[in-house]
């Protein structure tokens, strides 16, 4: 029985989903099933970086205006679309299996890749014997849509049975023997976000085409399937980044008075984020807040060595436009969070001089230098606050190009982990 359209994931799933895709938001939020999905497809088309691939993305593709994949390498080369952390940090701890979701699907694709080098037209077969479920991926063609990324056409069907021995049976009815690839061991989640990933990229697809009687299969959609790889910080920052009431993402009108930067829909869910809202708003309404202008190079030319080399986890291996960092730095850092307040860290890095302190963000976007020189001031503040830490978390605003705010007489209720 094919059950493609009736599975989806739940309201708590696709949350579990997207804090494994770095995506996150408070823990008490009530923003909708529907807005988290639609999240959860902008985070999709964002890991496929679907944007800068098609840049008109609005537009249905038309594969007839691209030829088929020519290169003499592997298939597999092209697919195999990584950031750093996913090198470094394959073994990172997750809460919930269904925050590995996402991962699993990124390490499927390659291996998927990899038989089509193999038969060029064949199966793959994802099963879940706990809930007696598999999702078949039959892939026929490839296409160029640039000399880095190619587009692999397929079709697919989610297939459910009611014992094992029945399952069996209609896998074998859909995937002849000669086609028939490698079988993976997948969850309904994992099957199910996947599915989500193919129903997307169907949507993407000029309804001109016409898929080749050859290749037609009446019990099955069609789909496709890109390199894809973990979010970048650019889309990390956006896609957590509330629309709306902070807490629910309905349309907002009211503002919190004391600090004047929360807005909520009403009373009643600005009641219900204090918790979460608490710390920012008695730094903004009553810390005491330094101008302070960070430094990217203050070292000498033989201590600036050590600091000239970051890798940003979330940088992909191929991306093309990496994460600021101090290598050469020329031009000011990006500002991927606009007008928002957010934390940074700031010690005194292992063998510098103490007349300085590194300065960075949660995702690396800049790693910048405190100064006594600079900020005279504000240094003095912030190393009577470090003499408690050996690194420590504040509330800062970005206000020009190299000017921040930073506030160091309030902390975050809760200490990060980065």
């Amino acid at each position: 029985m094919s059950a493609t359209e009736d599975e989806s994931l739940s309201r708590e799933d696709v949350m579990h989903v997207l804090k494994g895709m770095n995506i996150e938001f408070s823990p008490n939020t009530k923003l909708t099933s529907t807005t988290l999905r639609h999240r959860l497809i902008q985070s999709l088309d964002a890991a496929q970086r679907f944007a800068s691939i098609f840049p008109d993305p609005t537009h249905l593709i038309k594969l007839s205006r691209y030829s088929m994949w020519r290169k003499k390498a592997p298939v597999v080369d092209a697919f195999s679309r990584r950031t750093w952390g996913a090198i470094f940090q394959d073994n990172r701890g997750f809460e919930d299996h269904r925050q590995i979701a996402f991962a699993r699907i990124n390490q499927l694709i390659p291996d998927i890749a990899k038989e089509m080098d193999k038969k060029k037209i064949g199966y793959v077969v994802l099963k879940d014997m706990a809930t007696l479920r598999a999702l078949i991926i039959r892939f026929f063609a490839i296409y160029e849509i640039n000399d880095r990324t190619p587009l692999l056409l397929v079709n697919y069907a989610c297939l459910e049975e009611d014992d094992e021995e029945a399952l069996d049976d209609t896998i074998t009815d859909y995937t002849p023997e000669e086609q028939r690839g490698r079988a993976y061991q997948m969850t309904d989640i994992e099957q199910d976000l996947l599915i989500e990933l193919l129903s997307l990229n169907r949507g993407h697809l000029s309804p001109e085409y016409k898929i080749t009687e050859a290749a037609f299969d009446d019990r099955c959609e069609v789909g496709f399937i890109l390199p894809i790889g973990g979010l970048n910080v650019k889309d990390i920052i956006r896609l957590s980044k509330p629309k709306g009431c902070l807490l629910c993402g309905e349309e907002t009108h009211s503002t919190c008075s004391a600090c004047l930067s929360a807005q909520y829909c009403g009373k009643v869910c600005q009641k219900e984020d204090w918790r979460n809202h608490k710390s920012l708003c008695k730094a903004i309404s009553s810390g005491k807040w330094y101008t302070i202008e960070l430094d990217p190079n203050p070292f000498s030319t033989m201590m600036s060595k050590m600091y000239k080399t970051s890798i940003n986890r979330y940088d992909d291996t191929d991306d093309d436009t990496p994460t600021h960092n101090a290598e050469g730095v020329e031009e000011p850092p990006p500002n991927p969070y606009e007008d928002d307040y957010y934390l940074v860290k700031l010690q005194v890095p292992i063998g510098a001089e103490a007349n300085q302190m590194l300065v960075h963000d949660r995702y690396k976007t800049f790693e910048l230098h405190l100064t006594d020189m600079k900020n005279p001031e504000a240094f003095t503040a912030a190393m009577l606050a470090v003499a408690l830490e050996p690194k420590m978390y504040r509330w800062a605003h970005r206000e020009g190009e190299w000017n921040w705010k930073i506030c160091f007489d309030r902390l975050p209720d809760q200490t990060p982990t980065w």
